[in-house]
């Protein structure tokens, strides 16, 4: 039988993961089962890739298709989450319960962008949408906006279109309408705003309030997991509620007599689980938990002993035929590998609970980083300490005392307000610890995401290094794990100038990093801003236009940036030499930056607004050019073009803008004077090494079989 869950879930997961397609999943399927002559196994395999690959031909299916973008709709549909608040309007998660029959898309992510009253969690409304396929920005270990679509069943995005006006048909009910009033209500208590953004991400798994500063210590001391709502808490709780349920019924012998305390303490466990998990509105770690709590009660209450890992199997299979879609996600394999991992931890070192508490989180380090790595380039050092404080604090303090004030709020909301203040003190605290040891160890970044077959390779070195010291094969540990240690960033050169233009859609984010100094100029649109940190003696910000699509992740962040023609009109970093030229300077821009390194020199143009009379005369010639206007031909102009005779022209815009940028006109000048046109929509984020050759080099967005082909404005 646990071969036929095992192969099902290897099925399942290689297909829904892997970056190859069905028929290849299946071959490979088969030959594992031939090669091992298990018949469960076998069939499993075939079974799960099957299943999967069901779900996903209809999943995307529903998607909208690429010859609807931009249609009209009116609907009725229900807000299924909790609003995620931006700094002009909100996003939401939108079922369509009354729609066009032709309509392909059933749920939809809505950009309310300031117009009147905004829906609430659990409310139903008609409105008017205007539809987009989904779709993401491909930069250098970015938010995969087209593998969450997938994951979290997102058809389609939309914002409201003119016409009718959107109209509330319905109050706030459901389970996300009470998430969003606890959300509400424990903000309102907690007055500290660090203790506030944790202690509703881990109550409601609302995590709209935590800072920048906040997220980057929890990513460097690897505690990230914790304000995601982890199955780790909802097994503590569903613990404590078993052991306390059980201590009271031993306390009534006439009951024992009738019914065994540990299968009394069993139901209310459960309940308190499942309690839990609908408070962060079932998440794929909260899935996990449950089930495997529910296997484990249910295996007690029928009297048959079960391996914990023939449990967390059957959770994971279980998961699997629920959601097949979930191994496309990171959280289902951080969240799986973490339990296997504290499994083999505590059957390895049970008889040393403080030492072996300790080892647990080494164990947890070493399996994890090779996930991390291949999903986000990045692994935190400073985990095992962090996690060995912090997961106490949280799963024994923190946790049963805020959930004790949500139990409150309805029989005496001063009560609920004492608890969660309480709660919040103790956060304070996390709060603090989390930013001191994320100050002293760095976050290690890798120079790129791991490749797939590096990270298995690492994860197999990984495996064998938790496992008993008398299993055989721990000699390749090293060679197995060396790729993962090695991989790391290892700066630039003197006199060398590492430029990234990121994929912001129809705005600008430049990076320009030299030995020890970096320049943010431009930091994009508010709701597609690369990562920037917010502090640092070699960081500087500047934006070259006072736009939301050049500034508006400065503000966002409520980092303060300088406007480019404020800057020094000359200065030198690390052998790297930066002039700022004042085109046509204006209150809100005009201004360009000429950045040489050795013999390679690239001029930023984007904050260009006009051509002046005469300033073609002030611009030099460049390898490398950052095209004004998002390619428009008014300003990308053939005489522009022929000045400063860059072999590289890069345009920073969408795929699939409405005004067809960058213009036909502007490609054919590009080729007729022997350069080459990129597109950030097109291309992905576009890095330059300058002092080493200017060669571009277009981020790899990997053969997923989600990926939506290319934009109808990208040349193929």
């Amino acid at each position: 039988m646990f071969h036929f869950l095992a192969g099902f879930s290897a099925g399942a997961a290689a297909t829904a993961a892997a970056p190859f397609t069905l028929p290849l999943a299946l071959l490979l399927s088969a030959f594992l089962g031939l090669a091992w002559n298990r018949r469960f196994l076998l069939a499993g395999l075939a079974l799960g890739c099957a299943w999967t690959g069901w779900h996903a031909e209809r999943e995307m299916a529903r998607w909208l298709p690429v010859e609807e973008q931009g249609r009209e709709v009116r609907v009725v549909a229900r807000v299924a989450d909790l609003p995620t608040h931006l700094e002009q309007g909100a996003r939401l998660t939108l079922v369509l319960e009354q729609a066009p029959e032709d309509l392909a898309p059933q749920r939809v992510q809505l950009y309310w962008h300031g117009r009147g009253e905004m829906p609430a969690a659990g409310e139903r409304w008609e409105l008017t949408l205007r539809l987009r396929r989904p779709s993401g920005s491909w930069n250098p270990g970015g938010f995969d906006g087209e593998r969450w679509a997938l994951t979290q069943r997102i058809h389609a995005r939309a914002s409201v279109a003119g016409g009718l006006e959107p109209r509330r048909l319905s109050p706030p009910r459901g389970i996300h309408a009470w998430r969003s009033s606890l959300s509400d209500a424990m903000a309102e208590a907690i007055p500290q705003p660090g203790a506030r953004a944790l202690a509703v991400a881990l109550v409601v798994g609302d995590r709209q309030y935590l800072s920048d500063r906040q997220w980057h210590s929890l990513l460097a001391t690897g505690t990230n997991h914790l304000v995601a709502i982890s199955g780790l808490h909802v097994s503590l709780l569903a613990g404590a509620v078993w052991l306390l349920v059980g201590a009271s019924w031993r306390c009534l012998p006439l009951l024992v007599r009738y019914y065994p305390a540990p299968l009394a303490g069993a139901w209310p466990a459960l309940a308190a689980a499942i309690g839990y998990a609908m408070l962060a509105g079932f998440s794929l770690p909260t899935q996990r938990a449950v089930l495997m709590f529910g296997v484990l009660a249910l295996a007690l209450l029928t009297r048959r002993s079960l391996h914990s890992g023939h449990c967390l199997l059957a959770a994971v299979t279980l998961m699997l035929i629920h959601d097949p879609l979930a191994p496309a996600s990171p959280t289902f394999w951080l969240s799986s590998l973490a339990v296997a991992a504290l499994i083999v931890a505590a059957l390895r070192w049970q008889h040393a609970p403080v030492s072996g508490w300790l080892r647990a989180q080494l164990a947890l380090l070493v399996i994890l980083a090779p996930v991390t790595a291949y999903w986000f380039g990045q692994i935190a050092w400073a985990a095992p300490l962090a996690n060995a404080v912090a997961v106490p604090l949280v799963g024994a303090l923190v946790v049963p005392v805020l959930l004790a004030g949500a139990v409150s709020l309805p029989v005496w909301p001063p009560l609920a307000a004492f608890f969660w203040q309480w709660g919040g003190w103790m956060l304070l605290s996390l709060d603090a610890f989390t930013a001191w040891l994320g100050s002293l160890v760095e976050l290690h970044r890798t120079t790129e995401a791991l490749p797939w077959w590096l990270a298995l390779a690492a994860m197999a070195g990984a495996t064998l290094l938790i496992l008993p010291s008398r299993f055989p094969g721990r000699l390749l540990v090293l060679p197995l794990l060396a790729p993962l240690l090695l991989a790391s960033d290892r700066g630039i050169p003197r006199g060398q100038a590492e430029v990234v233009l990121y994929d912001v859609g129809h705005g600008h984010a430049m990076q320009i990093r030299t030995r020890d100094h970096q320049l943010w100029l431009d930091a994009g649109p508010a709701g597609r801003s690369p990562g920037i940190p917010g502090q640092g003696a070699s960081l500087s910000l500047a934006y070259s236009r006072d736009r939301a699509g050049h500034r508006g992740g400065f503000d966002m962040r409520s980092l303060a940036a300088t406007p480019l023609c404020d800057l020094p009109s000359d200065w030198e970093w690390d052998g790297v030499r930066f002039r700022v030229l004042a085109l046509a300077p204006s209150a809100s821009g005009g201004c360009g930056l000429l950045v040489t390194a050795g013999e390679d020199p690239l001029l930023a143009l984007q904050g260009l607004e006009r051509l002046p009379p005469g300033g073609l005369d002030q611009l030099p010639p460049a390898r490398v050019l950052v095209a004004p206007g998002h390619g428009h031909r008014d300003l990308a102009t053939p005489d522009l073009l022929e000045r400063i005779a860059a072999s590289d022209v890069l345009v920073s815009t969408d795929a699939d803008n409405r005004w067809g940028l960058p213009h036909p006109e502007v490609r054919s000048n590009v080729t007729e004077w022997g350069g080459r046109l990129w597109v950030t929509g097109c291309d992905g984020a576009l890095s330059v090494r300058l002092g080493n050759g200017a060669e571009v080099t277009a981020t790899e967005r990997g053969r997923y079989w989600w990926r939506q082909a290319r934009g109808q404005n990208c040349e193929p």
